[in-house]
């Protein structure tokens, strides 16, 4: 290779290098929040389980006051438990909260609707990062093994 050809050659490269060095933080950016994107999101559901124990053990505390603790914890776990509606508990639970009973129920149930909203919303969100990573899983397989000689 002649002098002068080898001069074009890095000056015909080095635009380019240039460029790319300009813009490889751009490119990378979205890689860097995606990663976070997914911790984020992997946080965020455990937060959500952690608020979900506090708010049953909150509801279980309660509901001792006026009815045996296996008896609340079983009420907990279904809402068709006999018990929702024996009108004896409703009564003690009902002079237990005195005139902040409908106030309570109406927290109780808002918080219940809101986690279970939350929820809902976080597995979608779970399910999209899941179907994302299986996808870049599948394509860096795929590329690394079109990389490889047969």
């Amino acid at each position: 290779m002649t002098t002068v050809a080898a001069i074009s050659t890095v000056l015909a490269v080095l635009p380019l290098i240039i460029s790319a060095a300009e813009h490889y933080e751009d490119c990378f950016r979205p890689f860097v929040r995606y990663r976070k994107f997914d911790t984020e999101v992997d946080r965020f559901q455990q937060q959500l389980k952690i608020q979900r124990a506090i708010f049953r053990n909150q509801c279980r505390l309660l509901l001792e006051n006026v009815t045996e603790p296996n008896v609340a914890a079983r009420m907990l776990d279904g809402r068709a438990h006999p018990s929702w509606t024996n009108p004896e508990l409703d009564n003690e639970l009902a002079t237990l909260l005195g005139g902040s009973r409908e106030a309570c129920c109406i927290i109780v149930r808002s918080i219940d609707e809101k986690l279970r909203d939350i929820g809902k919303e976080s597995q979608d969100l779970g399910a999209i990062v899941d179907a994302s990573n299986a996808a870049s899983n599948a394509v860096s397989k795929n590329f690394f093994r079109d990389l490889v000689p047969n």
